[in-house]
């Protein structure tokens, strides 16, 4: 490519934005899983080095690595945060304005972008780099739980409304303390997630000692070392607690249900997942666990109330649920069930697309003086005006 096309396609994509949305599940519950990172996060595997594609394969296909069966269920924790989405709930207050309607999930999508880009810098070897943006990734999960909890509680979308006019949002400890449950599994998610916002703070967060630096060993040149293979356990820390965060939050995830047999392609947002979703939760958790989870799931009211809600609509025959499918949606697929996977990636796509309006919103109100560079630059002009400036 030529410094003119460079330039040419740089510049041409200004404003626009291409989005492709899939909607990827295993076809049973087993543990083993051939279904590479890469496609679980839709990844661009040109912005790959060769070096992070090898340590891709042997993490994912070697068994004699060390860490592979840990690569596996950090797999199917990632992929287990990828379908939070399609259990977000598509509740209308009173409020309502569209553009705060849309902006409710844009702390999840913005995590998602960041966990991304952690990858291609990681896999990339540059390892301090991936490590700044573990705390980051945390704090927009943390800001979504709390956000969709806050709404739901006031019944309200001014929650988000605030936040997008003003900026604040109240303190980490705060918002744990607002959507986390008052029992043993909250208190034990909130000291986890507490551990890992200290830990983040002394490591990578900010300035660090010498004993966290990516350096030590003579690594000067940002050489591939054992550590690249396993850069991707600290993220592990982070995404563990996440997930645990939603599995609380929206507990009918672990009542899955066969949704099209109740509501065809027409089905409510938010209310209820598949057995295809379950397969992906159930392997993000030890046995132990799982059963944590289903023991909380089913003593909560709101899961007693939708699962009724469920059992009252009649049962659909094929032919009626194929009747559901939309004409917009172009020609009917080959079965029901890949119908309903091009239903969930439609939906992520229109959700992320949507939650990213507030992003192009705020950065077009933004106008940058065309000598902002040369007085910010300027030492004389700072002398000058500090006193006059907020901060």
């Amino acid at each position: 490519m030529t410094k003119d096309e460079f330039l040419k396609n740089m510049f041409s994509n200004v404003g626009e934005s291409i989005l492709s949305s899939t909607a990827i599940f295993p076809m049973d519950d087993s543990f083993e899983t051939k279904m590479p990172l890469i496609r679980i996060l839709n990844l661009d595997e040109t912005k790959i080095s060769e070096e992070g594609k090898l340590i891709l394969d042997i993490l994912e296909n070697d068994r004699e690595a060390v860490h592979h069966v840990e690569f596996l269920r950090f797999k199917w924790k990632i992929w287990a945060l990828t379908i939070i989405q399609d259990i977000f709930p598509g509740r209308i207050y009173n409020d309502f304005s569209l553009d705060v309607y849309n902006a409710q999930y844009y702390f999840y999508y913005e995590g998602l972008h960041l966990i991304r880009e952690f990858f291609y810098v990681g896999l990339n070897n540059f390892l301090k780099a991936a490590d700044h943006l573990l705390r980051t990734i945390l704090e927009f999960n943390i800001r979504q739980c709390y956000f969709s909890q806050k709404s739901e509680e006031t019944q309200s979308f001014n929650p988000v409304k605030i936040y997008l006019e003003k900026g604040h949002c109240p303190t980490n400890q705060s918002m744990l303390n607002s959507f986390l449950p008052n029992d043993s599994l909250g208190k034990a998610t909130k000291v986890n997630i507490q551990n890992l916002l200290k830990r983040l703070s002394n490591s990578s967060s900010h300035a660090f000692n010498p004993d966290n630096s990516s350096r030590y060993h003579g690594r000067l040149h940002f050489e591939y070392t054992p550590d690249s293979m396993v850069f991707w356990i600290k993220l592990d820390l982070i995404i563990t607690p996440v997930v645990w965060s939603y599995y609380l939050l929206y507990p009918m995830i672990f009542q899955p249900k066969n949704i099209l047999k109740k509501f065809g392609f027409n089905y409510p947002a938010g209310l209820f997942i598949s057995e295809l979703h379950y397969n992906i939760v159930k392997n993000s958790l030890s046995t132990e666990d799982l059963n944590l989870f289903k023991k909380f799931s089913g003593e909560q009211q709101v899961v007693s109330d939708l699962d009724a809600f469920y059992d009252s609509q009649d049962d659909l025959t094929l032919d009626e649920i194929t009747s559901s499918w939309s004409k917009e949606d172009g020609v009917f697929p080959e079965t029901h069930q890949l119908a309903y996977l091009q239903t969930i990636a439609k939906v992520r796509a229109m959700k992320e697309v949507l939650a990213n309006h507030c992003t192009l919103t705020q950065q077009s109100t933004e106008d940058v003086p065309d000598d902002f560079l040369e007085k910010n630059s300027s030492l004389k002009f700072w002398q000058q005006h500090y006193q006059k400036l907020k901060y």
